[in-house]
């Protein structure tokens, strides 16, 4: 959701993201890095760490009602 929602809003209107003295202060790649991988890194730990969760199927609903919650506010 944070890679979502920072490229869409910033492919919009960059000005709602960061101030534009900020977007001339950090460089392009540093911005792209911390809003993109941060989603590799979130399922790399979701592959590698051992969970005692609930189904599947049980785990996505609850995720995707989080999401969507997220994304309404």
């Amino acid at each position: 959701m944070t890679m979502i929602n920072f490229w869409s809003i910033y492919s919009m209107a960059p000005h709602l993201i960061l101030a534009h003295d900020l977007l001339e202060l950090i460089p392009p790649w540093l911005n792209h890095a911390m809003h993109t991988f941060i989603t590799p890194i979130i399922l790399a730990e979701m592959l590698i760490t051992p969970h005692g969760n609930k189904t599947f199927k049980e785990g996505f609903v609850c995720a995707s009602k989080m999401m969507g919650a997220y994304a309404g506010w």
